[in-house]
């Protein structure tokens, strides 16, 4: 039993680290996600809510609005982050369409990107079947913050899309993509 654990924890720092610490190549640097970490924590510090790389484009309906990468992202790089108002106490509004939930060790933060702030994380269109980033709460001088990265590579001019999470009772307008 204790040499399955022993495996499985180095099987998940590999995997976690992205082979960093088990290659010399990266002594004195950054491995590539310590990187791309780095780049969310900076862009967060410096409120770049709306990168250069990305652009607004007004899909017309029911879609709406949505972000599109103006240039190539490759898998695992930083994309972009969900600019709001953090809080511990849930936010009481009737249309939760910009509420991002956070569980980290146990305790709940909501972050209410319902304020048009100019921000491109509250643009991101929902994608349940094969999403193009995935969410990761980092923290950021002690604050939690939610920061997108690429799953898969993203060429110029594709839309950025995450998938949300829960089911078509929740988000009506998976019922009529359904075949």
């Amino acid at each position: 039993m204790r040499r399955l654990a022993t495996y499985l924890t180095t099987f998940w720092i590999i995997l976690e680290l992205g082979g960093c610490q088990a290659r010399n190549s990266f002594e004195g640097k950054l491995c590539p996600w310590q990187q791309q970490l780095a780049a969310a924590k900076a862009a967060i510090r410096r409120s770049d809510m709306s990168p250069e790389y990305l652009r607004v484009v007004h899909f017309g309906r029911p879609k709406g609005r949505g972000i599109v990468a103006n240039t190539y992202i490759a898998r695992g790089e930083y994309v972009t982050y969900y600019n709001g108002i953090r809080d511990i106490i849930e936010p009481d509004i009737d249309d939760n369409t910009y509420t991002f939930q956070i569980i980290h060790r146990s305790t709940r933060f909501w972050v209410d990107a319902s304020d048009e702030d100019g921000s491109y994380g509250r643009l991101i269109n929902d994608e349940w079947r094969i999403p193009n980033i995935r969410s990761r709460t980092i923290f950021v001088d002690g604050e939690p913050h939610v920061s997108f990265f690429a799953l898969r590579s993203i060429i110029a001019g594709e839309e950025i899309h995450y998938d949300y999470g829960g089911s078509e009772n929740f988000l009506p307008w998976r019922k009529q993509d359904v075949i």
